[in-house]
């Protein structure tokens, strides 16, 4: 059952991938979302009991598929689409995140598996903050310095705000960008410093 943890980073990463490989949303959209759709089959099957197929997993990762498709097909690049797409990415990230942390709370010891879930823990957050800069600079002008930022910018932003690299090249441009880059700083260092260190060091501990 465990297994199923080897494959929830290179999914994620596949994500990533998608988002700075293919701009244009009115193809990068569904394939996002379709992706998500795995990450979360897979992410079911790393809880206790889990049985594969698992339908609820399987009708919710179709709904979205199917949503999102039909709106790209419908309205293209509009602003629409967007919305639905960086919401549809939101909350897919964070019901795949939500298992993920259920799966790693059941281990009952840790091991490279579990620290494989944790750590796409981390990853999943800087989706799900990528997706809610995109929300936020969609109602709210100026939301990022320097004019619109595209997807794959948003992403990068997300990635360095939570790593605190702070680069400087993109910043918030109102309090709205600077309140959701504070949260999501603080829940990245939070995040290593506290459940990243404590599971690294058990299974240290373990090992040792």
């Amino acid at each position: 059952m465990r297994t199923w943890y080897r494959y929830p980073v290179p999914l994620i990463l596949a994500v990533y991938l998608v988002i700075i490989a293919v701009p244009d949303q009115a193809f990068a959209a569904p394939l996002t979302v379709a992706v998500l759709g795995g990450l979360i089959v897979v992410a079911q099957q790393s809880q206790p009991g889990a049985r594969l197929p698992n339908r609820m997993a399987w009708i919710t990762a179709a709904s979205f598929l199917v949503v999102v498709g039909l709106i790209a097909v419908i309205t293209g690049r509009s602003t629409a689409l967007n919305v639905v797409t960086h919401a549809a990415t939101a909350m897919m990230c964070v019901y795949a995140l939500v298992i993920l942390v259920r799966a790693a709370r059941s281990a009952s010891a840790v091991d490279s598996t579990v620290i494989s879930g944790v750590l796409s823990v981390y990853l999943l957050l800087a989706l799900v903050f990528a997706s809610v800069h995109a929300l936020g600079s969609i109602v709210s002008t100026h939301y990022l310095a320097g004019g619109p930022a595209t997807t794959p910018e948003l992403l990068y932003f997300s990635i360095i705000t939570i790593t605190t690299v702070g680069y400087g090249d993109l910043v918030p441009g109102n309090h709205l960008a600077q309140g959701i880059s504070a949260v999501e700083a603080l829940s990245g260092q939070l995040y290593l410093a506290s459940i990243v260190a404590l599971v690294v060091g058990r299974y240290r501990g373990a090992r040792g």
